[in-house]
Parts: structure tokens; sequence; C-alpha cells
């Protein structure tokens, strides 16, 4: 049982090590668009086609306007990964603006309504601040004790502490 428990750690520690290889591998390479498309896929999880599309149509200039005060203050919408690899900011609204009104405004909101509208989807996890929808996980707020509405809001707040790093 210690030997099966002893390899198990030692085949993770390998493909650990490994991943770490090949994300050095990625930072270093200047131009990931010369990357061959399944490994393309397998580092960013969409294809090169997807990602020049996103680029065409989403990339906006950043736009901070004006205020009274001498320091700004931002409402930035960060999204990131599971492993807290920055994917997306835009920092182009006020301090003043709540985040149900940035989130609507960005163009990644509609980038996921026309995955979701095709069949393809994935999932981004949002405090209360932010509506439920097919994307978006919200925690459950006034969930009845011991109920699966419960357990969802607990793990959903676990994982939502750790994404609170990165922001």
């Amino acid at each position: 049982m210690a030997h099966a428990i002893l390899l198990a750690h030692a085949e993770d520690s390998r493909k650990r090590a490994a991943l770490r290889i090949r994300k050095r591998q990625l930072r270093a390479c200047s131009a990931p668009m010369h990357l061959p498309e399944e490994e393309f896929i397998l580092n960013f999880r969409l294809s090169k086609s997807t990602f020049k599309e996103l680029v065409e149509e989403y990339v906006i200039d950043a736009y901070m306007p004006s205020t009274r005060r001498s320091t700004a203050v931002r409402n930035d919408l960060k999204i990131c990964d599971s492993e807290l690899n920055i994917l997306h900011v835009d920092a182009s609204y006020g301090g003043a603006s709540h985040d149900s009104f940035v989130w609507n405004q960005s163009p990644v909101k509609s980038f996921l309504e026309r995955l979701e509208s095709i069949g393809e989807g994935c999932w981004l996890l949002g405090d209360s601040g932010y509506a439920q929808c097919p994307w978006m996980m919200t925690p459950i707020l006034g969930a009845a004790s011991e109920s699966p509405a419960e357990f969802y809001t607990y793990q959903h707040c676990r994982v939502r502490n750790t994404v609170e790093r990165m922001i």
C-alpha cells in the first residue's frame, strides 16, 4: 500500500514538473501563434481561429474617464483561470460603476453568450454582484442549512477566495 502511495506521489510530482517546464517554455515563446494547433489548444483552451476572432472583434482601447478626485478609483473586471493566470482585464470604468454594469458592457459577456448559443460553454465564478446565468456561477445567498445550495455556496466561496488572491 505504501509503495503504491509513493508511486502515485512520484507520478504526480513528475507531472507537475513537466507542467512547470511546459509553462516556462510557453512563457519563453514570444509568438504563441507559432505553436502547433494541438499545443495551442492545450495551453489556452481555445483554437487559434477562435483566438484570432476574439482579438479582431473585441480588442478595444481602455478608457479611464476623468474624475473629480485627485486619485482615480477603478472598478476593474479581471478574469483569471484556475491557476491564477490573468486572462482578461477591463479597467475602462470608474469606481462608481457597479460590477454588473461593467460586466454587461464587457465584450467577454457577448463572446460567452455566443459560445453558449452554439453549444460550447465555459463557466466564470462571480460574486453576488453578478446575475446567475449559464456561464456565470454566483453564490446562493440565504441558502438553507445542510442543503445542496449551502454546499454549493461553500465550495463557490472557497474557490472565490483563491481567485481573490489574484485580484
